[in-house]
Order: structure tokens, then C-alpha cells, then sequence
């Protein structure tokens, strides 16, 4: 019997791609019940203004 909170497959592939392939700027996790969704990600040649 496992217990916590799982990831998806699909949260699993982008993580990997964001950190060994740094394809990714960030990404966005949910928890949503028992597992770990992807709420959004940004690609890296997009521009985010700054925030006052």
C-alpha cells in the first residue's frame, strides 16, 4: 500500500524536459485529489514583464 500524492506521466515528461533539456522557463504544478497535474508552463524564448 503507497500512500502521498503521485505524479502524472504528463507531469513526469515535462519536469524532465525542464530540467535536463531546459526547454521550459517554469511550470506550474496543482495537486488536485491524490495526484500532481500541470497547471501551466511557458516556453523560454517568451518575454514576462516585471511586476511592481
Amino acid at each position: 500500500m503507497s500512500s502521498g500524492i503521485t505524479p502524472t506521466d504528463e507531469c513526469e515528461i515535462h519536469y524532465n524536459a525542464l530540467k535536463m533539456n531546459k526547454v521550459y522557463r517554469y511550470i506550474l504544478f496543482t495537486i488536485t485529489g491524490s495526484k500532481i497535474d500541470v497547471m501551466k508552463k511557458a516556453k523560454r524564448g517568451r518575454f514576462f514583464p516585471l511586476i511592481n
